[in-house]
C-alpha cells in the first residue's frame, strides 16, 4: 500500500510507503533543502507545511516551533513522518540555493603556464634503414622542439599505435611536465581545456579555462551538498567518523557535485569533458580530506592534526571525477589545523609573501580564516564563527538567494533590498550585518548588544519611527525589519537571539585578527591593506563591518574586497606551474596559530562580544 504525496509549487507528486520521514521523501522527489544542522532537530530550519493530513509533531518540533504554526500545519522536513497521503508546501527560504554566478576577483593577470599542454607532432613513419619503434619517434620529435620526455602513462603508451597510423603519423601529445599523459590523432592542439574548483563548506564554484589561452570559458556555483549533514564543518567531522560509510558518502556527495559543475560548464562552453586535462581543487583542511576518501576525525580533537599538509597530486578518474580518464588532479597545500587550501589560494591572490607591507587576509564564513603578515613573516588562524553569516540559526535567516534580504536602512526612514528584486523571504549575511549596524546607530541595540524595548527607547529610536517596530513576542524581543505590507512575502523579525547569533560570530573572527597581531607585534594601524575575501566579502558594506566591529577600523581605501579569491588562486594555479611551486612554498613558510589553548582566548573573545 502506497500514499501519494504531491509537493507545491512544484507540483511534483510521488508515491511512498505510509510512515516515511519527510526527508527521504523529499530527496526521491529531487527537491534539495538546507538542513543546517545536519538534520539533527536542532535548528528549526527546514520548515515545511502540510497543506493537508499533518502528521502529529515530534518533541523537537514541539519545541522549535510555535504553537500556532504547529496548528497550521507547520512540521521540520528532518523531523516529521508522512502518516498517508499529504500535500506539501516547501517555502523558498530553505530550499536549496540555485546555479549561480561567480564573481571575478582584482584581475590579476597570469603568465599562461600550465603544467599540461599540448603539442603537435607531424612524424616520418620508420622504415627498414631507421627502425625506430613508435614512442622513440615521438621521443626524437620531441627533443628537437626542446622537449624533454621521460615517461608515459600505460594508457598512452597503449594506444599510441593505433592512434600513430589513424592520419599518416600526425598525432597531438598531451603532456604533463615530461610525462606524456595522452595521443590523439591529427591536430587538437586548440581543444586543451582545465577546471578550477573552490570545495567551499557551504558552496562549490568552478570555472572552465582555456589552457592555451587563460581565457575563462564558463562559471557556475552549486550548494555543497555536503551541508545535508551539517553547516559547519564539526558536524562533518562528527558524521564522517561515525562510520566508515559515512566517509564514503561525503566523498560521493562531492565528487556528484563536482561533476554537476562540470557538466554545467561544459555545456554552456560546447567542451568535452574528456577535453579537461587538469583539475585545481582549493578547500578547507576538512573538504579537501573528504574530497580524497581521507578521515579528517583527528582535525576535530586536540591537537587538531591533519593526516597530510603538503598539496597532493591525484587522479580524478579514480575517485568518480569525469574528465579525460588521464587528466591530473591537484590539491593546493593545507597550513595547519582548519587553515586549507583556500587559505593559501587566498594569500596567492592577495601576494601576502611579497613586500614589506604588512597584510591582511580575512575570509569570512562559517569557518572564518585569518592572514597577517609579509614576506618576512606569515601567521595563519581559523575562527569558528557559525554559520550565522549564511543565515543559519538566525530566526528568519537564509542564504544569499532570490528573495534575501541583502541590504537594510532605517534611514529616515526602514528600506531594504533583495537579492534578484524579489519579495522578501529571509534575511542573508550581509543584510545580517546592515540590520546590526543601522540598529546600533539608531540606539536600538546597546553595546552588550541587548534590543531596547519601546517603552524605554531613545527619542531618537522614536525619531526614526521604529518604536512601534519593537515587538515582544515568545521568543523575546524582535524588530520587524519587512513586512507584508512593505512588499515581503511575509513578516521577517529580527530578534535578540540573532543579536547573540551575530555577536558570536562576530567576536570570533574579531578575536582572531587581534590575537594573531598580538602574535605578530603589531597593531590593526599597522596593517597597510586588508583583504575581505570570501563570497560574503563581495556584498559586506564595510563601513557596517567596521561599525559592528567584524573588522579593525582602517581608512577604506586600505580594504580591498578580492571576492572568491580561493577561486582565482586556484586559477592561477591551473594556468601556471610558478604558482604551484609558490603555494606549496608558502604553505610551508606560513606559522599556525591555534587560539583555544592561548590563556587570553576567553577574555579577548568575551571583549570582543560587544559592540563599539
Amino acid at each position: 500500500m502506497t500514499a501519494k504525496i504531491t509537493i507545491l509549487p512544484d507540483n511534483i507528486s510521488i508515491r511512498i510507503k505510509p510512515n516515511t520521514p519527510v526527508k527521504p521523501a523529499l530527496e526521491k522527489a529531487g527537491i534539495a533543502i538546507n538542513y543546517p544542522c545536519g538534520g539533527r532537530g536542532r535548528c528549526g530550519k527546514c520548515r515545511i507545511q502540510f497543506g493537508v493530513s499533518a502528521p502529529k509533531p515530534a518533541p523537537a518540533e514541539q519545541t522549535l516551533l510555535s504553537a500556532r504554526d504547529i496548528k497550521k500545519g507547520y512540521r521540520l522536513a528532518c523531523c516529521a513522518q508522512i502518516e498517508r497521503a499529504a500535500t506539501i508546501i516547501i517555502p523558498p527560504e530553505v530550499r536549496q540555493a540555485p546555479e549561480g554566478r561567480v564573481l571575478s576577483t582584482l584581475g590579476k593577470q597570469v603568465e599562461v603556464d600550465p603544467l599540461v599542454r599540448k603539442v603537435f607532432l607531424a612524424l616520418q613513419p620508420a622504415s627498414i634503414q631507421c627502425q625506430l619503434s613508435d614512442s622513440d619517434l615521438v621521443h626524437t620529435a620531441l627533443r628537437a622542439k626542446g622537449i624533454s620526455l621521460t615517461d608515459w602513462t600505460s594508457s598512452a603508451l597503449q594506444t599510441l599505435p593505433a592512434v600513430l597510423r589513424q592520419k599518416n603519423h600526425s598525432i597531438t601529445a598531451t603532456l604533463a611536465g615530461t610525462r606524456c599523459i595522452a595521443v590523439e590523432p591529427g591536430d587538437t592542439t586548440k581543444r586543451l581545456f582545465g577546471c578550477a574548483v573552490d570545495i567551499g563548506t557551504t558552496t562549490v564554484a568552478a570555472q572552465l579555462l582555456d589552457l592555451n589561452t587563460g581565457k575563462e570559458l564558463a562559471a557556475t556555483a552549486l550548494l555543497n551538498p555536503q551541508s545535508e549533514h551539517g553547516f559547519d564543518v564539526i558536524s562533518r567531522i562528527q558524521y564522517a567518523g561515525e562510520d566508515p560509510s559515512h566517509l564514503k558518502e561525503l566523498q560521493k556527495k562531492i565528487v556528484t557535485c563536482i561533476n554537476r559543475c562540470i557538466k554545467a560548464l561544459c555545456q554552456h562552453a560546447r567542451v568535452k569533458p574528456e577535453e579537461i586535462f587538469h583539475l585545481v581543487t582549493a578547500g578547507n583542511t576538512t573538504m579537501t580530506h573528504l574530497l580524497l576518501g581521507v578521515t579528517p576525525e583527528f582535525i576535530g580533537v586536540s591537537p587538531y592534526v591533519p593526516a597530510f599538509r603538503d598539496g597532493h597530486e591525484f587522479k580524478p578518474a579514480e575517485i568518480g571525477i569525469r574528465l579525460h580518464p588521464e587528466a591530473i588532479g591537484y590539491t593546493l597545500p593545507n597550513i595547519g589545523g582548519f587553515v586549507g587550501g583556500d587559505t593559501v589560494a587566498d594569500m596567492l591572490v592577495a601576494a601576502m609573501a611579497e613586500g614589506d607591507a604588512l597584510r591582511c587576509v580575512i575570509d569570512i564564513g562559517t569557518n572564518g580564516e585569518v592572514v597577517i603578515g609579509n614576506r618576512q613573516r606569515l601567521l595563519a588562524t581559523s575562527a569558528a564563527a557559525g554559520p550565522a553569516f549564511e543565515g543559519a540559526q538566525i530566526s528568519h535567516g537564509m542564504q544569499a538567494g532570490p528573495g534575501a534580504i541583502d541590504g537594510w536602512t532605517c534611514h529616515p526612514e526602514v528600506r531594504f533590498t533583495t537579492i534578484g528584486d524579489a519579495p522578501a523571504v529571509g534575511i542573508c549575511g550581509s543584510g545580517l550585518v546592515d540590520i546590526v549596524a543601522e540598529l546600533l546607530s539608531a540606539e536600538v541595540i546597546d553595546p552588550s548588544g541587548r534590543l531596547q524595548t519601546a517603552p524605554h527607547a531613545t527619542s531618537r529610536v522614536r525619531s526614526h519611527g521604529l518604536a512601534r517596530r519593537i515587538k515582544r513576542s515568545s521568543r523575546g524581543l524582535q524588530v520587524l525589519v519587512a513586512s507584508k505590507t512593505e512588499g515581503a512575502k511575509r513578516n521577517i523579525y529580527f530578534t535578540q537571539n540573532d543579536v547573540r547569533q551575530l555577536q558570536l560570530a562576530k567576536g570570533a573572527i574579531a578575536t582572531a585578527i587581534e590575537l594573531l597581531l598580538n602574535e605578530y607585534g603589531a597593531t590593526s594601524a599597522d596593517i597597510q591593506t586588508l583583504y575581505l575575501a570570501g563570497a560574503f566579502g563581495n556584498y559586506i558594506r564595510k563601513d557596517h563591518a567596521q561599525r559592528i566591529a567584524l573588522i579593525p577600523k582602517l581608512p577604506l581605501d586600505r580594504i580591498q574586497v578580492i571576492g572568491d579569491a580561493a577561486l582565482e588562486g586556484a586559477k592561477f594555479v591551473l594556468l601556471n606551474t610558478h604558482y604551484r611551486e609558490t603555494a606549496e612554498r608558502i604553505a610551508r613558510q606560513t606559522e599556525f596559530v591555534e587560539l583555544a589553548g592561548r590563556p587570553d582566548f576567553q577574555d579577548t573573545f568575551a571583549a570582543n562580544m560587544s559592540f563599539p
